[in-house]
């Protein structure tokens, strides 16, 4: 007799719970955060070809001034090679915006000279690789040594 006693009781709870539970189910969906229509990105910085740009004076030269340019790519821009060996390469510095293989640089009107170019050669902060004279090396990779 006990169990049809629980059995019963049972059976009207377990209406009643399903039915809180639906309820509170309902609450918590008509509370959430409406998001708006429209996505609003972060403003990007990024230079565009052709913009003009500045490059900040280097840390690691003599140059300390600022110098403007026009955002070109990189196979384009005739001064970006000897500036960069002149001065440290910083991607913040020299970088209008990256592409994985084609890079937009800041490429500065006035070009470097070859006479610092030559005097940090000379200095030894960069090596001039040179060809051995004889070719009977059967290994290639011996045929090129630094000075």
């Amino acid at each position: 007799m006990n169990r049809s006693i629980r059995s019963r009781q049972l059976e009207r709870i377990v209406p009643l719970l399903s039915l809180l539970f639906l309820l509170q189910l309902l609450e918590k969906g008509s509370s959430q955060t409406v998001y708006p229509d429209d996505i609003v990105f972060p403003p990007v910085i990024d230079l565009a070809i052709g913009d003009p740009c500045t490059v900040p004076p280097s840390t690691t030269s003599d140059i300390s001034y600022a110098r403007d340019g026009i955002c070109q790519r990189v196979r384009d821009c005739p001064t970006f090679v000897p500036r960069i060996i002149l001065e440290a390469f910083d991607i913040r510095r020299d970088v209008c915006y990256f592409e994985v293989h084609d890079p937009v640089v800041c490429c500065i009107q006035q070009p470097v000279s070859t006479s610092k170019l030559e005097a940090k050669i000379n200095s030894g902060r960069l090596v001039r690789p040179t060809v051995q004279s004889t070719r009977s090396d059967p290994n290639i990779g011996n045929w090129i040594r630094a000075e």
